[in-house]
């Protein structure tokens, strides 16, 4: 997603939120949520249905396609480390790894339990 990136910093700079650095990340993060792409990507993570599929199965493509439709901007899934989408995947299927593991059996948890 680097137009959605670019997009960010130029937004930032217009609003006098000072370039990206570690130092100053929370008042970053402070200013970037109310960028309206901030607020629809909060929506998107925090569906439990959608939450559920990636904490269980392995096809992350639905995720990108709820990105997609929502910013309309073409995520590309794939095994980029520096991808944002991608990390929260990979943090939100670690967090849920034994239940997957113990899930292949049984039917699927209900989607409240993935919060």
């Amino acid at each position: 997603m680097p137009a959605l990136a670019r997009r960010w910093r130029e937004r930032a700079a217009a609003f006098g939120v000072p370039v990206f650095t570690t130092a100053k990340a929370g008042s970053i993060a402070s200013a970037i949520v109310a960028f309206p792409e901030a607020v629809a990507l909060t929506a998107i993570i925090t569906d439990l249905s959608l939450r559920r599929h990636v904490a269980l199965e392995w096809d992350i493509k639905p995720l990108y396609r709820r990105i997609d439709a929502s910013l309309g901007e073409r995520a590309k899934p794939g095994w980029d480390y520096n991808d944002p989408a991608h990390r929260w995947a990979r943090a939100h299927r670690h967090r849920f790894e034994a239940l997957r593991h113990s899930s292949w059996r049984w039917p699927l948890p209900p989607p409240e339990r993935f919060k």
